[in-house]
């Protein structure tokens, strides 16, 4: 219950105000009028859409999960190992945005009088960005779906209404290895009946090897 509390429902609220003070922080930073160095401006800008991208994937992650049911039985498994290097990408940017607003203000205070504090906000940007992407890099093969093969006469009964007649069997299809545990189960029916229903349920053991058993 506590779970659902802080995560179904404080997040994704959290998360609207969030992005309504960034959205509007950015509207202001883009105003001709404000009085602010144009670079300082460029950087707050990118900080605050790290920021954005950030609390956004986090809540796609966690939120859905206690809100949705289904979304763990059927995408979650799909959807995470591709959104967890973006979580990771928007949260080294947010962290050397910060970095670069310290860099900037400590240049424009302590060298204000010379040419480095009249440096481009892309000397800023670029970097940042660089950084993000290329460390995070690693983070889109560090988690991958596994469709594994757990047999389950009851499981597919629940599931389907029916037990597998003779000829029936179970397939997978072989793609990744990932710590998450969740299974697409294929039924195929018999030889006189080329239909199938595909099934995705959570199961608690993993192997990615391409198997088939016949029932």
């Amino acid at each position: 219950m506590l779970k659902f509390v802080v995560e179904g429902i404080l997040v994704p609220v959290i998360t609207g105000f969030g992005l309504a003070g960034n959205i509007a922080s950015m509207l202001v930073l883009r105003s001709p009028k404000l009085d602010m160095k144009v670079s300082i401006r460029h950087i707050l800008m990118m900080l605050a859409l790290f920021d954005s991208l950030f609390i956004m994937f986090t809540t796609l992650s966690f939120s859905l999960l206690q809100l949705y049911p289904g979304w763990k039985t059927y995408y979650h498994g799909i959807v995470f190992p591709w959104i967890f290097p973006f979580i990771q990408i928007s949260l080294t940017g947010s962290i050397w945005s910060t970095v670069s607003v310290a860099v900037e203000r400590f240049l424009s205070v302590v060298y204000s009088r010379t040419w480095i504090s009249t440096l481009s906000s892309r000397v800023y940007l670029i970097p940042v960005l660089l950084i993000s992407i290329l460390w995070n890099i690693p983070r889109f093969l560090e988690l991958q779906t596994c469709y594994h093969v757990k047999p389950s006469v009851a499981s597919l009964q629940i599931l389907q209404g029916s037990a597998p007649g003779p000829g029936s069997s179970f397939q997978t299809s072989h793609r990744q290895n990932t710590k998450k545990n969740y299974v697409e189960k294929r039924f195929v029916r018999g030889p006189g009946n080329t239909s199938s229903t595909l099934l995705r349920v959570p199961v608690t053991s993993m192997d990615c090897k391409p198997k088939t058993w016949i029932l």
